[in-house]
């Protein structure tokens, strides 16, 4: 279970809860942040951009992985102990795309609340964080899932990324 010469399993397993931990704290903020951007903030590029992440989520992610891998090679991420930060990069760094369910859920939210919180003083951002972000807590939860899952069950990525570097092997992997 531990052999050194075979799979070391709990070497794996964290190395996986680090990525998903790290992958779900950042894909989390990134998505709340776009998500109040869209839903509640009008700006003059947000129809484009809502566009442009619809399309760039109809392709599959693996599309682009040689890209990607160049790229991490180029920055030097894709030796030694670099890997588990080239992985937490790759699974965050598409998050802001995915954001059309909690921005869908933060248009049910009534803008009166919104507004009242503007007329008692408060900033766009005490907004977002005193009265929307406790009303999106079942959708809080639902993202949290969804980026902590999908580092977690990801093999093809993390193998071109990991290659045959088994002290950096995700569970997928091994």
């Amino acid at each position: 279970f531990t052999e050194v010469d075979s799979m070391n399993f709990p070497q794996m397993f964290m190395n996986t809860f680090f990525i998903a931990v790290c992958s779900c704290l950042i894909s989390t903020f990134f998505v709340l942040g776009v998500s109040f951007c869209t839903s509640r903030v009008k700006w003059k590029m947000r129809k484009p951009y809502m566009n442009m992440a619809m399309v760039i989520n109809l392709f599959p992610g693996f599309m682009s992985m040689v890209a990607i891998y160049f790229l991490l090679k180029a920055m030097g991420l894709t030796e030694g102990n670099r890997i588990p930060i080239a992985l937490v990069i790759c699974f965050c760094a598409g998050a802001g795309t995915g954001f059309h369910v909690m921005k869908g859920y933060m248009d049910t939210i009534p803008r009166a609340l919104d507004e009242a919180a503007m007329i008692d003083g408060c900033t766009r951002f005490q907004t977002f964080y005193k009265i929307t972000l406790p009303l999106c807590k079942p959708m809080i939860v639902y993202q949290v899932i969804t980026s902590f899952m999908g580092p977690w069950m990801d093999f093809i990525l993390a193998k071109v990324i990991v290659r045959a570097e088994a002290e950096y092997y995700t569970v997928s992997i091994g």
